[in-house]
């Protein structure tokens, strides 16, 4: 079996895959990345996707003996409308094309891990960038460090006016992505009528739940890379 691993701020996710599915998925924290790592989760060709360097390198360090691959944008079969697409998060490209390939339409790909990515497919399947915005997680973090708010236990459970620290501070920060993604896709439907919506990352599923539209996408970053892959084991 081939490898694949995407290397995020927080997390890490390492696939097995063949040429036609993904068979086992492992996540690990990217800080943690020593403690947790094992031989038996490198096997075949393995395809790096990162979005922290200095962690590529650590891998690297461990892959002296494998045939490996670090994805760029230039390997991603879509066109990129926007500014040095080098210095642009490839889990960002990654997920746009895949979301075009299998939607077939524009698409609003929210991403929700440590930051939130909201980004735009077009009806060509053209990457046209998108907004980045802080995630629940760290939102969360910004305002522990707050003297008055310091001891407050974060839940999903939001509601419209909160009556007490921990249902505001809870609610701010929900029912505030809510908003910003629900009024962001709004907008980009007059210029997409028919654009979809795609969830992905660490938060993207509660936020499907919540904003109830549009589909939830588990690995769609590890979906983009299989697709890369595939192609480059059959040449």
């Amino acid at each position: 079996m081939n490898t694949i691993i995407n290397i995020g701020n927080t997390n890490t996710i390492i696939s097995k895959f063949s040429k036609k599915r993904i068979i086992k998925t492992k996540k690990i924290p990217t800080e943690k990345i020593k403690k947790y790592l094992k031989p038996s989760d490198l096997t075949g060709k393995i395809y790096i996707a990162s979005v922290v360097s200095s962690k590529t390198k650590l891998f690297l360090t461990y892959l002296k003996n494998n045939h490996v691959k670090i994805i760029t944008y230039k390997d991603i079969p879509i066109k990129i409308k926007i500014k040095n697409p080098s210095q642009t998060g490839i889990d960002r490209i990654l997920n746009c094309f895949k979301a075009f390939k299998d939607f077939k339409s524009p698409c609003l790909v929210i991403d929700a891990g440590s930051a939130i990515t909201a980004d735009i497919v077009n009806e060509k399947g053209e990457f046209e960038g998108g907004i980045i915005f802080p995630g629940i997680a760290l939102m969360e973090k910004s305002l522990k460090s707050l003297s008055g708010l310091k001891n407050f236990s974060l839940t999903d459970k939001t509601c419209l006016i909160g009556k007490n620290t921990n249902s505001a501070v809870s609610s701010g920060i929900y029912l505030g992505v809510q908003f910003i993604i629900e009024k962001y896709y709004m907008k980009l439907k007059e210029k997409y009528p028919d654009a979809k919506i795609i969830f992905t990352g660490g938060d993207g599923k509660i936020l499907y739940k919540k904003i109830k539209k549009g589909f939830y996408y588990e690995h769609l970053t590890i979906a983009g890379i299989q697709e890369i892959a595939s192609k480059d084991l059959s040449s």
